[in-house]
């Protein structure tokens, strides 16, 4: 999307892609309040296709979280395809085994405990959101 007015066709893509591939309909459209998605085009189209929104606060802690993940991943596999010279064809691979590394390493905020062991034992402790559009 190069601009905000190009918000409405962009969802209706996205939109018509989720229909296809996942066979299913979006039924709630959470934004952040920052402009691109806040249209009366958009509000209209929502309401003639049933989509409930949600607006959120622009920066709220989990959307920071998420962000800082995203970046943390996408770093790790720039960082994998450069400097072993591995093909761009394998980038949905790297990015999953990152994630799946991330996964099982400690973190600070669940002292001595894998994140994978975190999530099974107690799943309000991790919000998984690594891919923000």
């Amino acid at each position: 999307m190069v601009e905000k007015r190009e918000a409405l066709n962009s969802f209706k893509c996205f939109r018509t892609m989720v229909k296809k591939e996942a066979e299913t309909c979006i039924k709630c459209l959470q934004i952040d309040r920052g402009g691109e998605f806040n249209s009366n085009e958009l509000n209209n189209y929502c309401k003639q296709n049933g989509i409930k929104r949600q607006l959120t606060t622009t920066y709220n802690l989990q959307r920071v979280v998420a962000e800082l993940k995203n970046k943390t991943v996408m770093n790790m596999v720039h960082s994998m395809l450069s400097s072993k010279n591995i093909p761009k064809t394998f980038w949905p691979e790297i990015v999953n085994w990152t994630i799946y590394v991330q996964n099982r390493c400690p973190t600070l905020a669940i002292k001595d405990v894998m994140s994978e062991e975190s999530v099974v034992y107690n799943l309000e402790l991790i919000t998984f959101g690594y891919f923000d559009a």
